[in-house]
């Protein structure tokens, strides 16, 4: 009974640092087939109404602002504006950086990769 009581107070005063603490979580979410990003991966960026996303479409790269919510339109020409309704606007909404698009024109099927993301301030 006292070495079960002391092996008791040991776990119980035992304090897992942050390391220990995540990779305790990593190892369960990963037995669990879950994809554990890395603690050192860059917060990423959505976009979000006022966002303005850069788009690789292979042959050129092109600069979209989302509209919506009070966001108006400028008359920047290096900006082209896209509403949230339009089929691009659809897929924009909440992508991140790395994410490929792919949406319907008038010409077809177009696609393009996000490279960038600015947020409104």
């Amino acid at each position: 009974m006292s070495e079960l009581i002391s092996r008791h107070e040991v776990e119980s005063n035992h304090v897992l640092s942050d390391g220990e603490t995540r990779a305790l979580g990593s190892t369960a979410l990963e037995s669990q087939g879950f994809d554990v990003p890395s603690v050192d991966a860059e917060p990423r960026v959505t976009i979000i109404p006022g966002s303005i996303a850069t788009l690789d479409h292979g042959d050129e790269i092109v600069k979209y602002k989302l509209l919506g919510k009070g966001i108006t339109d400028d008359a920047d020409e290096d900006i082209m504006s896209v509403s949230p309704t339009s089929p691009l606007g659809q897929r924009m909404a909440g992508m991140t950086v790395g994410v490929v698009l792919e949406w319907k024109t008038p010409h077809g099927v177009t696609s393009a990769e996000i490279i960038e993301v600015i947020t409104p301030q």
